[in-house]
């Protein structure tokens, strides 16, 4: 960790330098940019009432001016990103040797008595190969270069665009002066996507010109309210000297040595003192449920949650031809399914409404379980013809008025016959559950054919509510968390989790 910080410390200083650098042109094209804006507001004060025509813009080149030097500044930007990166670049493989070193040795601990464990270092030429140059051998000012013509073209597009549907003129001077932030902040991912993969690339190729004592590198992430749900996944696990690390931009991940055992090397009897690195999974698994939260996401963490998804299944990598393969965090409907995504999208929203989590309600299930099978047949009997026999719902025009139209009900009189004829019904889905918000034992007796819900409060010894759903599949997708099924037998009764 000490070395990865003073690597992540030299990197933010070195992209605060390329930001002001950045910021300089950018306020020099702003300034342009507001001359050419008062110029249309000033032709608009002359032709109220029109629209400013496209060649006035192309007249006495005023866009194309604008366009000029937009490219000028952004290319001067380029030569002086370009000259911090590589100036950091060498900086910095000449650094990841000497650290690449110094963690061997300690994975390595104390050498048994006469022997010296000797570091081969790499070639000057090869050190320098890694600077200037992109994962696909491809010049990085080339890329930087590519900036200003991109910038310079979305910026004629806008004003041209924009006057033509009548725009106000500030308001498509601020589209493209977002325009130029969003290059700033590529030029800014650019530069320490480029410092870190030299980096780390100078790590490998000192451990593979040393594979003698290193046999291998372990992942090791930042671990920290930033770090994502693929490198989580990803820290601690164990990969040969020819792959890469191959994080997603901005990564902060690290290559640690796995050295060769001392009895590996030949020597037996040697205590060994690597210090063993915990996996992510392990690591991931100790964390307050609030962080795993925000690290997942609602609807992924109820999924991890509930055995659903592992950690390791957010784990993605995918190939560029510029950037070679590249890790990213797949999405839960990448995983699970858009249908089953979507699922647990609706499930996380129905428990943050509850106030609630899947564990939570499951174990309101197992406690409402219990109290269930504890009760005799005579009382769950008695239980039910109380509710069959009901011919009042209490707050009835209420109901009504939230409920009947849904239901087809005309009036209040209707409503409460329609109520009346469900409840009798013989083919009903009976579940009931602990109510979340109070625990209160609520009964549900469900019409599966016809969506339609009649509520009781087995507390109160009263239904509570008789509605229709819009979507019957999604009201339920909640009840197999903490619903219990009551199931009649012949005179006997038996209660399951709620199966959908």
């Amino acid at each position: 960790d000490r070395f990865k910080q003073r690597l992540i410390a030299r990197e933010q200083v070195a992209v605060r330098e390329i930001r002001n650098y950045y910021r300089d042109a950018e306020r020099r094209i702003a300034k342009r940019l507001e001359a050419l804006v008062s110029e249309i507001e000033q032709w608009q004060r002359e032709h109220p009432g029109e629209q400013v025509p496209e060649w006035w813009l192309f007249e006495r080149e005023r866009l194309q001016s604008l366009q000029k030097q937009v490219e000028q500044e952004l290319a001067h930007f380029a030569e002086q990103a370009t000259t911090r990166i590589e100036t950091e670049q060498r900086q910095l493989v000449v650094r990841a040797e000497a650290d690449a070193e110094a963690l061997a040795r300690v994975g390595l601990g104390k050498s048994p008595p006469g022997v010296t464990v000797t570091w081969a270092r790499l070639p000057t030429g090869a050190l320098e190969q890694l600077v200037g140059i992109l994962q696909d051998g491809s010049p990085l000012r080339d890329l930087l270069d590519a900036l200003g013509p991109a910038a310079s073209e979305t910026i004629r597009r806008e004003l041209v665009s924009g006057l033509a549907l009548g725009q106000n003129p500030r308001v498509v001077a601020r589209r493209c002066r977002e325009t130029l932030n969003g290059n700033r902040i590529r030029a800014e991912t650019i530069a320490r996507t480029e410092m870190l993969r030299a980096y780390r690339e100078a790590t490998r190729q000192s451990y593979l010109a040393n594979s003698d004592v290193v046999k291998g590198w372990v992942w090791h992430a930042a671990r920290d309210a930033r770090t994502c749900a693929m490198c989580w996944a990803m820290h601690g696990t164990k990969h040969t000297l020819d792959e890469r690390l191959d994080d997603h931009p901005r990564g902060r991940c690290a290559m640690v040595p796995e050295t060769k055992t001392w009895a590996e090397l030949g020597f037996e009897g040697v205590p060994e003192t690597q210090p063993e690195i915990e996996t992510g999974e392990s690591l991931f698994a100790k964390l307050p449920e609030e962080q795993q939260r925000r690290i997942l996401g609602n609807a992924a963490f109820e999924a991890y949650k509930a055995g659903q998804v592992k950690l390791a299944d957010f784990v993605g990598q995918q190939s560029d031809p510029r950037w070679g393969t590249m890790r990213y965090t797949r999405s839960l409907r990448e995983i699970l399914g858009t249908s089953e995504a979507k699922s647990w999208r609706q499930l996380s929203a129905s428990l943050r409404a509850v106030g609630a989590d899947v564990n939570r309600l499951a174990v309101l299930r197992e406690v409402r379980l219990s109290q269930v099978r504890a009760m005799s047949a005579d009382q769950l009997d008695a239980l039910f013809a109380q509710m069959r026999t009901a011919t009042t719902l209490p707050k009835l025009k209420y109901h009504y008025e939230r409920h009947g139209r849904l239901l087809g009900a005309s009036s209040p009189e209707e409503y409460l016959g329609f109520f009346g004829e469900h409840i009798r019904r013989t083919d009903l889905r009976i579940a009931t559950a602990l109510r979340p918000k109070d625990q209160v034992p609520m009964w549900y007796l469900v019409g599966m054919d016809n969506g339609r819900i009649a509520q009781y409060n087995e507390e109160e010894k009263r239904f509570w509510s008789f509605f229709k759903t819009r979507n019957l599949a999604r009201y339920l997708e909640e009840a197999d968390v903490w619903w219990v099924e009551a199931i009649k037998h012949g005179e006997v009764w038996s209660f399951e989790p709620w199966r959908t």
